[in-house]
């Protein structure tokens, strides 16, 4: 017989006696089965019958319950006002945004620009905050119901009542703080429509839309109840949890913190060279997980070399009592440090950066120095020869060419893991291409010494048309590559990711600027000014898009909105252009502009104000946890100290010095890498001459106001530390 014929007869044989058996034994499988889920069923009829109380709880049992609840004051109040800030701030800073976006000019702008990447921003930082505020003040609250669980469980109190007490004490504060920040949202938003109408000269209502209350109630009560329940469930985890398990300690060799140390200063090296380059666009994540990631674990160096140091050498008893809290709580202590660190960093390197510049910034009229900017096709020359003749218009026009890149924004890792770049991206970067001559020209219209630039024919360089206050970013953003990948022309619809470095051919980057030529219209991530050689933008034969750009400054003020009329035809005429992405127009409007990137700062502004004084709460928080979580430890440590005959004013002095280590040296760290941030901050984004003045002085006016604060706050928790003893 053939060898497949065997091999098939094997194959099929085998599957014969598995069926078999498979029937043989099946009804075997379906009686245990049924016999398992009997057996579970009456389990857990078991367990209902053993668990449930036929009797009625007696009210005092509730009374009692009540009266100790309301008297947690401090817990209950430190709650309910962290509840009502978050939604007045979330509701302020949603109804801003919806009365802002009527007089907007984008109407469907991306998530992560203009009003909408303010709002996203704003509203993920403080929902950060809250949720680390709202954690810690949830575990407060239940660590103070220790005694009165230990007690009900004493008592044979059945869980599910347990739980029916713990759902309304929450329920009351959640509703509660919903009635407190409806109403300081709704006087916030009145009093900053008021100020803001007069600001803007724009009429904004004093009362929000009804659908913004419903927005902000559901987003508030989603946030709130998953917190309460993720806290009440880890403590109560805690609390069953057999208290006598014997408590780790962290023993770290010392050739361990030789390498802790070198691998901080890696981290830190390496952050600060990526962080220096325009490519990375000033990244967030680099700062949290870079210098911060580096600075927590030379905190934790720290930590350990001087407790290893203070539990071999000992000078007199002062220094030995100080080394107490070092010795007997260091990862506490590290905690501390870092927590406080980050919140510190956040507040000067990135929320005081972004004020500062937003404060320093050019005047809005300085960015456009042109009535109205146009990308226009030969056949529009008719359109504008008659708008020279009918209306006094100083016009000039330039030759250009439409220049797109792979990736006009930043991706995150949601978007790489979804094969982003395995498809055409969106949105593309699409940015104006004009000869060297041109480039020249545009800099004398403005009084600008042009750069003296030495091409080779692939070579282009580029003008970021931005003000100080937009953070410095990459003309292509595609896969963080160096050489930006360019196609002279409009974008594609479809094209096969395999032919992306034919149809985007890299281009060699001679050199870039800081500079405002026709206008900064999208921030500088659009519409940047791609600079050839004359001789390669002669040579282009891509024909693709708008040819002719047109400056237009009006002499006669009272005949700018007649042109815009005209305009308006021009830019229904070329509707297409704008179909890959509706912020790109056909032309731009000086005043519209104008407007746009006022209510842009402002609301950028508040925003910030906003983050600011949540970074300031939750510092207050951490300061005020620490003295209160160690109140019973600094109680038997003073009750020590006091039996063998210490002054008052050694402990004082031992007491301040405690104080200052663990909130002092955090603020010091963040103080450097703040100003490593900003020194780099002015790098990238080229801020020179009287504009690095400002900004210099605004950053230190803001750090100057959150030093006070934190001074002030530490000789409140120095006398706080102290009234307790």
């Amino acid at each position: 017989m053939p060898y497949p014929a065997v091999f098939i007869a094997t194959i099929g044989t085998f599957a014969e006696f598995m069926v078999r058996k498979y029937a043989q034994e099946y009804e075997v499988f379906t009686r245990e089965w049924e016999q398992q889920k009997v057996k579970e069923k009456e389990e857990r009829e078991e367990r209902k019958r053993r668990l449930c109380f036929p009797g009625k709880y007696d009210g005092q049992l509730f009374r009692t319950m009540w009266r100790e609840t309301k008297h947690q004051k401090k817990a209950l109040i430190l709650m309910t006002v962290g509840n009502s800030i978050l939604f007045g701030m979330m509701f302020l800073l949603f109804a801003l945004k919806e009365q802002f976006q009527e007089g907007y000019g984008i109407t469907d702008a991306l998530p992560t620009q203009g009003l909408n990447g303010i709002l996203m921003n704003a509203v993920i930082v403080v929902v950060v905050l809250y949720l680390f505020f709202e954690g810690l003040a949830l575990y407060n609250f239940a660590r103070n119901q220790r005694a009165r669980q230990s007690v009900l469980w004493i008592l044979g109190a059945r869980e599910l009542i347990q739980v029916k007490i713990q759902v309304v004490e929450y329920g009351l504060l959640i509703v509660s703080s919903l009635g407190v920040g409806c109403l300081l949202g709704t006087v916030g938003y009145g009093v900053s429509a008021n100020i803001l109408s007069k600001v803007l000269n724009n009429k904004i209502p004093p009362v929000a839309p009804v659908n913004i209350y419903l927005l902000t109630i559901g987003i508030y009560l989603l946030i709130s109840c998953v917190t309460a329940f993720v806290v009440n469930d880890s403590f109560k985890r805690g609390f069953y949890r057999s208290e006598k398990k014997r408590k780790s300690r962290l023993l770290i060799k010392r050739k361990y913190e030789a390498g802790i140390i070198l691998i901080a200063c890696l981290i830190l090296a390496y952050s600060l060279y990526k962080y220096s380059k325009r490519i990375n666009a000033e990244s967030i994540y680099m700062v949290l997980f870079g210098f911060c990631g580096g600075i927590v674990l030379l905190i934790l160096a720290d930590g350990l070399i001087r407790s290893r140091r203070y539990r071999v050498s000992s000078d007199n008893f002062l220094q030995v009592m100080g080394k107490i809290p070092i010795q007997s709580g260091l990862l506490r202590s590290v905690s501390l440090r870092s927590v406080l660190f980050l919140f510190h960093v956040i507040f000067l390197g990135i929320l005081s950066v972004t004020m500062a510049g937003n404060l320093s910034a050019q005047k809005a009229e300085t960015l456009y120095p042109y009535d109205y900017v146009c990308m226009a096709y030969e056949e529009d020359q008719s359109l504008f020869d008659e708008l020279a003749e009918k209306y006094d218009i100083d016009m000039k026009a330039y030759p250009m060419t439409r220049v797109t890149t792979v990736q006009g924004d930043a991706t995150d890792w949601v978007d790489v893991a979804n094969n982003y770049y395995m498809k055409v991206i969106w949105p593309q970067g699409q940015h104006v291409g004009i000869a060297e001559s041109t480039y020249r020209a545009l800099c004398r219209e403005q009084g600008i010494i042009p750069k003296e630039l030495k091409f080779h024919d692939d070579e282009i360089y580029i003008v970021y048309q931005q003000d100080v206050s937009v953070k410095a970013h990459p003309l292509d953003w595609y896969m963080d590559r160096k050489t930006p990948q360019l196609r002279i022309g409009q974008p594609l619809r479809a094209y096969s990711f395999t032919q992306r470095d034919e149809l985007y051919p890299p281009l060699t980057v001679l050199g870039e600027e800081r500079k405002i030529l026709t206008g900064s219209f999208h921030e500088g991530m659009q519409e940047n000014l791609v600079v050839f050689s004359d001789r390669y933008f002669e040579s282009l034969k891509t024909k693709e898009g708008p040819t002719i750009l047109y400056t237009l400054t009006i002499n006669d003020r009272d005949t700018v909105k007649e042109v815009g009329k005209q305009l308006d035809k021009f830019a229904e005429r070329h509707e297409e252009d704008s179909s890959w992405s509706r912020a790109i127009q056909p032309y731009y409007s000086k005043q519209v502009k104008i407007n746009d990137l006022t209510m842009e700062r402002v609301f950028q502004e508040i925003a910030v104000l906003m983050e600011m004084f949540l970074i300031v709460f939750c510092v207050c928080l951490v300061q005020i946890m620490k003295v209160e979580f160690e109140k019973k430890e600094s109680e038997k440590r003073y009750q020590l100290l006091s039996y063998i005959g210490i002054y008052r004013k050694d402990y004082k002095t031992m007491i301040k010095r405690e104080i200052r280590q663990a909130f002092g040296q955090p603020l010091l760290w963040a103080y450097i890498v703040a100003v490593v941030i900003a020194g780099l901050t002015c790098y990238l984004r080229e801020i020179r001459g009287s504009q690095l003045g400002r900004f210099v002085f605004c950053l230190a006016g803001i750090w100057g106001l959150y030093f006070l604060m934190q001074a002030v706050l530490l000789k409140v928790a120095e006398k706080r530390s102290l009234k307790i003893q």
